[in-house]
């Protein structure tokens, strides 16, 4: 019933790691920080992959840093349990580790200093909620990775209309993978 247990039957892993940080605007407006990738002009999570001999948190205090300019350190605080994620695609298999947290640094919106993102902006429930709406809205897929999307709904969960959008989205991608045989 099962393959053989072999090498060559084991599917090759990649490994990224990201973070959703809450944050708290001078108004006491709540949000989820996401910064506009320079590259394609989506709003996304700060994210990347994990190098040789890194360990999850080395990777996201270094992809942090490249990819906005600012030291974790002073701008970061992490909730200690990440989410994970299992993504079959063709030829690997991609975990996601997605971590939350709280923006601590500078005001928002802020001018990113990094490598691969423009600036980092908080998006509130409402905001998010017409970004969700509007297909050409510029938003990452938030319902491919399940990580990002319980992230987003843990720190925004009281604003239901942001909750039904993305659950939505996740309904309607699993029909999808199942339909298409993606996972099975």
């Amino acid at each position: 019933m099962f393959p053989e247990n072999s090498v060559e039957n084991r599917p090759r892993f990649s490994a990224s790691v990201g973070v959703i940080p809450l944050y708290e605007g001078p108004d006491k407006s709540i949000g989820v920080v996401l910064g506009l990738r320079i590259a394609d002009g989506l709003w996304t999570p700060i994210a990347g992959g994990l190098e040789k001999h890194e360990n999850d948190l080395e990777a996201l205090y270094r992809e942090w840093q490249e990819e906005t300019g600012l030291k974790p350190e002073e701008s970061l605080q992490l909730f200690p349990i990440p989410l994970t994620t299992a993504s079959p695609q063709l030829e690997k298999t991609s975990v996601g580790i997605t971590y939350v947290g709280r923006y601590t640094g500078p005001a928002l919106p802020l001018r990113a200093y990094g490598e691969e993102i423009d600036k980092l902006e908080s998006f509130t429930p409402e905001r998010l909620k017409v970004l969700l709406d509007d297909p050409y809205g510029k938003l990452f897929r938030p319902d491919l990775n399940l990580g990002n999307l319980t992230a987003i709904l843990t720190l925004l969960s009281p604003y239901d209309g942001v909750q039904t959008v993305l659950l939505n989205r996740a309904r309607k991608s699993t029909l999808y993978f199942i339909k298409e045989d993606t996972y099975f």
